[in-house]
């Protein structure tokens, strides 16, 4: 999960290099919500789901400090339960 943020985010947010216990905390409570209750039937579906959770945090201009007005959160803030709803449900979506 930290790769694939990495990966996709890392030059705009901090790049994680430690995962403390908090965070592995807050990853594995991602984690169960995605796989479990999104309905994944593998670890694969689960990691895609992720991997498209991540892709959308990717697209939106504020979360990746492309605006003036700027993000300041980074991994930990994605993955608690409020930013982490945020994100699905649309809130941090580019304007149309």
């Amino acid at each position: 999960m930290v790769d694939i943020f990495n990966e996709k985010c890392g030059d705009a947010m901090r790049r994680i290099r430690v995962i403390s216990p908090s965070r592995q905390q807050a990853l594995t409570n991602r984690w169960r919500f995605i796989y479990h209750d999104c309905e994944c039937s593998t670890p694969a579906e689960g990691i895609q789901a992720w991997t498209g959770f991540i892709s959308r945090v990717a697209k939106s201009d504020f979360l990746m400090n492309r605006t003036e007005r700027r993000f300041r959160g980074g991994l930990d803030f994605l993955v608690t339960q409020r930013g982490f709803l945020g994100v699905i449900e649309g809130k941090y979506d580019n304007a149309r």
